[in-house]
C-alpha cells in the first residue's frame, strides 16, 4: 500500500487560508442568481424584517400616488416591485438569495431617475402648453415653485409623489443591496468551513491509514491512537482445551 499524504500543520493551515479566501473570492465575483438553490437566511437579515415589511408598505403607498396623479406607467412599476418584494420575503426569507441581486438593480435603476428628475424641478417645476391658432403653433411655458398652494392639490401631490417615489426607491436598493452582502459573506463563510472541514477528514483518515497499517504489521502492539475512534488488532489463538458435547442429539 502506498503511504497515505500526511499533511503537516503548517501545510494545514496553508490549505484552510487558501480554501477560504477562494470561497470569499468566489463569493464576490459570481453573484447570487435565479438559479442558486432556496437556503436559510442569515440571522443578521432576518433581524432586519420590520425593515422590508416598512419598505413593502412604502411601493403600496407609491403606487396608490402614482394612481392618483394618473401616472399609469409608475404605478405598475411600483406595483411589479410590490410582487417582486412579497416573492423575496416570504417562507422567511427562503427565496432572498435568487433575486435579492436583480431587485436591488431594479430599485437602484428606478431610484437614479427619479433622482435626476427631482434635482431638475426642486428649484421650480417647469410647463408647457401649446396653442395653435392661423396654423401656427405656439408653445407656452411657465415656472412654478416645487410647492405652490395655487397650483391646486393634483400639483402638489405630484411635487410629493416625486420626493417619497426618490426616497422609497434609494431605500429599496439600500436594502437589497445590503442583504446581498450579508448573503454572499455567509455562503463564503460555509464554503470556508467546508473546505477546512474537508482537509481535517482527509487528515484524519490518512492518520487512521497509517494507523492500521502500523497495526497490521505489529499485532502484538496494535493501538491505533491520535484519532477519536480507537482501533485494536489482537490475534487469534487457536483453542486447545478439551472439548464437550452440548446435547444428547447426534
Amino acid at each position: 500500500l502506498k503511504d497515505p499524504k500526511i499533511w503537516e500543520p503548517n501545510q494545514c493551515e496553508t490549505e484552510e487560508n487558501a480554501a477560504m479566501h477562494m470561497a470569499h473570492q468566489k463569493a464576490m465575483v459570481v453573484p447570487l442568481d435565479s438559479t442558486a438553490p432556496a437556503r436559510p437566511p442569515p440571522q443578521a437579515l432576518l433581524n432586519q424584517r420590520w425593515q422590508w415589511m416598512a419598505l413593502q408598505c412604502t411601493m403600496v403607498a407609491c403606487t396608490i400616488l402614482e394612481l392618483v396623479v394618473a401616472d399609469v406607467s409608475d404605478s405598475i412599476l411600483f406595483f411589479i416591485l410590490f410582487a417582486f418584494g412579497c416573492e423575496m420575503i416570504r417562507d422567511g426569507f427562503s427565496e432572498m438569495n435568487k433575486y435579492c441581486l436583480m431587485y436591488g438593480l431594479l430599485q437602484a435603476l428606478a431610484c437614479t431617475s427619479y433622482l435626476l428628475r427631482f434635482l431638475t424641478e426642486i428649484g421650480g417645476r417647469t410647463e408647457y402648453s401649446f396653442h395653435k391658432s392661423n396654423g401656427h403653433l405656439t408653445v407656452n411655458t411657465s415656472t412654478s415653485n416645487f410647492f405652490d398652494l395655487s397650483k391646486g392639490w393634483k400639483y402638489n401631490l405630484e411635487s410629493v409623489a416625486e420626493g417619497v417615489t426618490t426616497l422609497s426607491t434609494a431605500y429599496g436598493a439600500y436594502l437589497s443591496l445590503s442583504a446581498h452582502k450579508l448573503l454572499t459573506e455567509d455562503e463564503a463563510t460555509q464554503e470556508a468551513q467546508l473546505g477546512i472541514a474537508r482537509e481535517e477528514r482527509r487528515r484524519d483518515l490518512g492518520r487512521l491509514s497509517q494507523d492500521m497499517r502500523r497495526a497490521l504489521e505489529n499485532p502484538d502492539q496494535a493501538s491505533v491512537g491520535d484519532t477519536q475512534t480507537s482501533l485494536t488488532v489482537q490475534r487469534q489463538d487457536r483453542f486447545t482445551g478439551k472439548a464437550y458435547k452440548l446435547s444428547d442429539d447426534d
